[in-house]
């Protein structure tokens, strides 16, 4: 057993060391984007809206009629009866802040990156996939598969073989060396479960794509649909979409494309799991307004409710405010846990080093 210690205890040192810098630039982007919505909404205007579907869509209608191609809309997450619009031109695209009566906040061209609230965005994007795509997206998953490894070695080391109420509440004391250590153990043994689980839906997130089709778990698209001119507007098709859900909440739309003849409107259904945008589809035909397919979130099988799971456990949602807050936490425990961790290596290896000179002055 002494020797499983001993080996976890080196391997969990020395994978630490190679990955320190990888994991806290992810735990740091991901603690400034855990309220990203929030803020941006707030430093926006900081005012909470009732939402006018008819609006949105006349919005929606006035850009296509400036010669501007929608491709859909998503609420911003954050103070209700915000929304963003995503929009195409030959200049180039960008994205329209407006309110729920579809008055525009913002017209930010989607080649910013850091003003007007952008740098969220670019946050996001480096903190799932690097800004490289889907490769990021998959060295974000090994990643994350080398931090799970680290925190269960990191726990194997630190699980006290006996006096275990002792050793979870005694605060650490003695010389600096000794408390860094201390704490760096103490904090370790208390948060490395909840930490675990996040980090390993945050893994599965890395997958999603993979683990969808393995599962079959995603949502199947309609496969048939009335041909014709589009008669439907956008506001009609949501205010359809939100009538079949009495007191759920509209997050997104997507527009009808050459392939696609319908409206996919995306909702929060009253009752659903806790998650900024719920996962409660309709899909509504452009030409005649018939609903193609529905699918209620409340009411997931199985394998599809897996995939809704993975970003509300991961982002805290799932815990409603205060899991969100035990997510941000836990972005500080590792921020932190990095801190220590280096900082206990650092002087153990400046001891080993004063040691060694002394012995060759000898």
């Amino acid at each position: 057993m002494a020797t499983v210690r001993t080996d976890a205890r080196r391997i969990h040192k020395y994978l630490s060391l190679a990955a320190a810098a990888f994991w806290l630039l992810q735990a740091l982007s991901g603690i400034a984007i855990s309220f990203r919505a929030e803020i941006d909404d707030w430093l926006l205007t900081g005012v909470s809206t009732g939402t006018s579907v008819e609006a949105l869509g006349e919005r929606i209608e006035q850009a296509e009629r400036d010669g501007l191609h929608v491709s859909g809309m998503w609420a911003t997450g954050g103070i209700p009866g915000q929304y963003d619009i995503y929009v195409s031109s030959p200049e180039g695209d960008r994205t329209f802040r407006v309110d729920g009566a579809g008055q525009v906040l913002r017209d930010r061209s989607d080649r910013e990156k850091f003003s007007d609230g952008a740098v969220f965005e670019t946050l996001t994007t480096f903190h799932k996939s690097l800004l490289l795509g889907s490769t990021g997206s998959v060295l974000i998953g090994i990643s994350g598969i080398l931090l799970l490894t680290n925190i269960a070695l990191g726990f194997t080391t630190a699980w006290p073989a006996r006096n275990r109420w002792r050793a979870l509440t005694t605060k650490p004391r003695g010389p600096a060396a000794a408390r860094i250590v201390g704490w760096h153990r103490l904090l370790g043994l208390w948060m490395a479960v909840p930490a675990a689980i996040l980090v390993t839906a945050g893994i599965q997130l890395a997958f999603a794509d993979t683990i969808e089709a393995t599962v079959d778990g995603g949502l199947a698209e309609p496969t048939s649909a009335p041909a014709g001119p589009y008669r439907l507007d956008p506001g009609d098709a949501m205010a359809q979409a939100l009538a079949r859900y009495p007191g759920g909440e509209l997050t997104a739309l997507s527009m009808p494309g050459e392939d696609a003849p319908w409206y996919r409107i995306r909702l929060r259904a009253d009752g659903e799991i806790p998650r900024q945008f719920g996962a409660t589809t309709v899909w509504i035909s452009a030409v005649d307004g018939s609903v193609l397919a529905d699918h209620d979130a409340r009411s997931s099988r199985p394998a599809r409710r897996l995939m809704e799971w993975l970003y509300p456990i991961h982002t805290g949602q799932i815990g409603a405010v205060p899991g969100r807050l035990l997510n941000f936490a836990i972005g500080c425990w590792l921020v932190t846990m990095i801190v220590l961790g280096l900082l206990s290596w650092q002087r153990r290896a400046r001891r080993v080093s004063e040691s060694r000179r002394s012995a060759a002055g000898q």
